[in-house]
């Protein structure tokens, strides 16, 4: 099991021994059935990320969990790789290198 879906094992859990359904937690969260869905299954990519943070946080919260601390380990799990190092083009050489490089003298 991959870290997403521990994560959303753990909401499942947490619903689960509260007793809880999801009509009962789309009723009182207005999120949707296929939303709290993805969610307990940790497919947090099926609507951008700016959303599934929200219903992240809605849905701990009403679960009493530490929303903060799930939405910093979606936050964790999504992000995307670092940027490769930017490489720099080597100066210019000098132009009186240039020419006499192209008239084929050294110095």
């Amino acid at each position: 099991m991959d870290d997403k879906a521990k994560l959303g094992w753990r909401l499942r859990q947490a619903r689960e021994e509260q007793g809880k359904t999801l009509e009962q937690v789309h009723r009182h969260t207005g999120l949707s059935h296929y939303i709290l869905q993805n969610l307990e299954a940790g497919a947090f990519e099926v609507v951008e990320l700016v959303y599934i943070r929200l219903a992240l946080r809605s849905y701990a919260e009403h679960l009493n969990l530490n929303a903060a601390t799930i939405v910093q380990q979606l936050e964790t799990l999504c992000s995307p790789p670092p940027p490769p190092p930017q490489v720099r083009p080597a100066p210019p050489a000098r132009s009186w290198v240039r020419r006499w490089a192209a008239l084929g003298l050294s110095r």
